[in-house]
């Protein structure tokens, strides 16, 4: 009969229990290391291994259940979304003990106490905002795009591993026994700079081989867009692959509309909506702009007067974080395409 192997590391100056079946444990890490290879994919969310993103990893302090999922699901959406329930503009702190849940997406497996879960940053990034080659990352960047993200501002692709504890309900994420330890901020309706985090219930397999592509709901702007998965035993791809194409940050609407040309001395990396001047920007790991392409409906959206989507505007060639700059309307001879959806490869490119 196999036994649990676990080893103590310290994490932030305390120590914490690395658990697994030990005849399991390589081969564990080794099939999550190619399901994280695997979304290596344009057009969807930030995950975990991008040289872009400021990432931090921890595990739960309380082991899970290796395998207890069995063989299956095998196929489609196998994983679990929750966004939190806290207020907007929240921090939820080192060393909490549970997580209101809601808005549950994905698969159809309730999570229950014992299940293995995965908390992450989706969005949560500082930008430099000024109309110069400045934008984005700020300081001596002349690229005008990426993201400041200093070590006391927010730190997005953080995630960890917790087990669900025993209170654990479909409404209430209990951590006892496997406390936070990371912070996460919530500020979802903010109109500018949108943070958010999400909560996925991951299965956890004693063998996988799969029946068709796996994959991830398409990110509504507060879950989706991430598959994990864990397995004990064997993971047989079996001719198929873990497919997020374009389900995650969600590319600038083309909007039909006169624009003003801008003649100014120099192309314009941000202004407001306003201005009709440049198509907007797309969304990414700094924010949501007012009007972006939901790939799962296939309609513009736009969220209304009141959202600015980013600090200073949301148009302009400026690429905030992941994000793609929106077409610059230069003198009337440029591109007005809109900026792309952020992907996990690099900092977006500007119009």
């Amino acid at each position: 009969m196999d036994t649990l192997n676990c080893v103590k590391q310290q994490r932030g100056g305390r120590f914490i229990n690395l658990c697994a079946s030990k005849a399991a444990w390589f081969s564990r890490w080794r099939a999550a290391s190619r399901l994280l290879a695997k979304m290596n994919l344009r057009h969807r969310i930030p995950v975990v291994i991008s040289a872009t993103m400021a990432t931090s990893v921890a595990f739960a302090q309380v082991c899970s259940v290796p395998g207890r999922d069995g063989t299956g699901p095998t196929a489609g959406i196998v994983n679990t979304y929750y966004s939190p329930v806290i207020p907007s503009g929240t921090t939820l702190t080192t060393g909490a003990s549970s997580i209101g849940l809601t808005g549950a997406t994905g698969a159809v497996t309730a999570l229950n106490p014992g299940d293995l879960v995965v908390v992450m940053q989706m969005q949560c990034a500082v930008i430099n905002v000024s109309n110069t080659s400045a934008y984005g990352a700020g300081g001596a960047s002349t690229t005008g795009r990426g993201y400041t993200n200093p070590a006391s501002g927010c730190k997005v692709g953080t995630y960890e591993y917790v087990k669900a504890g025993p209170a654990t309900t479909s409404s209430s994420l209990d951590l006892t026994g496997s406390p936070l330890i990371n912070s996460y901020i919530q500020d979802d309706i903010t109109v500018t700079n949108r943070r958010t985090f999400q909560i996925i219930r991951v299965p956890q397999y004693s063998s996988l081989t799969l029946s068709a592509n796996v994959q991830s709901p398409y990110w509504n702007g507060f879950t989706g867009g991430v598959v994990i998965l864990d397995v004990a035993g064997q993971l047989n791809w079996n001719g198929r692959t873990i497919d997020v194409l374009g389900r995650g940050f969600r590319g600038a609407a083309g909007i039909d509309q006169t624009f003003t040309p801008d003649t100014g001395a120099f192309p314009d990396y941000v202004v407001p909506f306003a201005s009709d001047k440049h198509a907007s920007k797309g969304e990414g790991i700094a924010g949501t702009p007012r009007r972006y392409w939901d790939q799962a409906t296939g309609a513009v959206v736009d969220s209304g007067a009141t959202w600015a989507g980013y600090t200073a505007g949301a148009d302009g060639r400026g690429a905030p974080g992941n994000a793609g700059g929106g077409g610059d309307n230069r003198s009337a001879g440029r591109d007005n395409g809109g900026g792309g959806g952020g992907g996990n490869g690099n900092i977006g490119g500007y119009g």
